[in-house]
């Protein structure tokens, strides 16, 4: 059991720019990307991730902090904070008609490549447009 004054627990909010970039040319779709981060604190000891062995974060081996490799090198060198899925992808307008005195519903599709073509993201359940032109 750990003593809780030499292990304080707390919480932060931390705002940190995420960027993912691709391809010239469109790739995709990403299932499984793993996001870890690799917190030092201000005397430089690594910061303890939920899956690493418990105390050991005072050593300079970064794996036993951290739960994730990030970087293909043997070893983990950051602490996973959570899986998501990236697609890239692109929305598709419909061709609608009616009259010009009634609102006009056009469906939007959202689609993502699949390395071949796009293809109707059956998985968007968010997406959502609502706009009527006068």
């Amino acid at each position: 059991m750990r003593d809780l004054a030499l292990f304080p627990i707390g919480s932060a909010d931390v705002t940190a720019p995420f960027t993912l970039s691709r391809n010239v040319a469109p790739d995709g779709a990403y299932g499984a990307v793993e996001v870890g981060i690799a917190p030092v604190d201000s005397d430089g000891a690594r910061v303890e991730s939920a899956g690493a062995t418990p105390g050991l974060c005072n050593n300079p081996n970064a794996a036993d902090c951290y739960d994730l490799d990030s970087d293909a090198v043997a070893g983990n060198d950051r602490a996973l904070l959570a899986a998501t899925e990236f697609r890239y992808g692109s929305m598709k307008l419909s061709n609608a008609h009616g009259s010009e005195l009634l609102p006009l519903p056009i469906t939007v599709t959202t689609q993502y490549w699949n390395v071949t073509a796009y293809v109707t993201n059956t998985l968007d359940d968010l997406t959502s447009f609502l706009r009527y032109w006068a």
